[in-house]
């Protein structure tokens, strides 16, 4: 019996290191994307609770020609303007993306602005 619950505690514990690890590695998995035409901003509100207790949250979503981002907060990079950037993006721009995470999937959002830059046209 006690092998038992100290092998579910283990179980356990390893799921949970497991899940830590997997969320520090999508925050550290950081690369550059560059030229990254805006083709829209969304800006998402999911609202849970009851009347006495009711809670908003943000989400912001930058769909480009490449791919669609997500603008939040990453503790693990120092990053707290999410709001900041996607409010300073314009459509129909083009932007250099330092970005984090591996990409939308079964595990993963999609991947985080960290930080843009605005590139100049592109000549046709």
């Amino acid at each position: 019996m006690r092998t038992k619950v100290y092998a579910y505690f283990g179980l356990f514990a390893l799921l949970i290191v497991g899940a830590i690890s997997i969320g520090v590695y999508n925050d550290t998995n950081i690369s550059n994307i560059k030229n990254c035409k805006v083709i829209d901003l969304q800006q998402q509100q999911l609202i849970t609770g009851g009347k006495d207790n009711m809670r908003t949250e943000i989400r912001y979503l930058v769909i480009t020609d490449k791919e669609t981002f997500i603008c939040e907060n990453s503790m693990l990079n120092g990053k707290f303007d999410n709001s900041n950037i996607f409010w300073h993006l314009k459509k129909d721009k083009i932007y250099s993306f330092k970005v984090c995470g591996v990409g939308k999937g079964f595990l993963f959002d999609y991947r985080n602005i960290l930080e843009f830059k605005e590139t100049p046209e592109l000549l046709k």
